[in-house]
């Protein structure tokens, strides 16, 4: 089960209203397809983890994440990554680099981090 937050919009759609699109427009094209990749992964775990869904169901979403690195990395591409794969595979992204965003966001979605006033 693919976790982006629009299944049929491309990842340049997605990374539309990001402040960085105008950033990655200029890249050459492999390139900037993979950071809209990149960017829509990073985009979807922090919505999750962000949003105000319950906290185990915030968890489990991002479980679901992790386990979707995984398989990607063991060489199977699940549905709606297909994307991600080929950046993956183009540009030798590494796999502790995924997971270290996903930790950071697990941290975000178990506990409310307010910063002092």
């Amino acid at each position: 089960m693919p976790h982006l937050p629009e299944k049929n919009s491309s990842a340049a759609s997605r990374a539309g209203g990001s402040s960085f699109y105008l950033a990655m427009r200029i890249l050459g094209r492999q390139q900037r397809e993979a950071m809209f990749e990149v960017y829509s992964f990073c985009r979807a775990v922090d919505d999750i983890a962000d949003s105000d869904a319950l906290r185990h169901w915030r968890l489990a979403r991002l479980a679901d994440w992790r386990e979707d690195i995984d398989t990607l990395y063991a060489g199977r591409i699940p549905a709606g990554l297909e994307g991600l794969a080929q950046a993956i595979e183009r540009f030798s992204l590494r796999k502790s680099d995924f997971l270290d965003m996903l930790a950071g966001m697990e941290m975000d979605a178990a506990a409310d981090i307010r910063a002092r006033r």
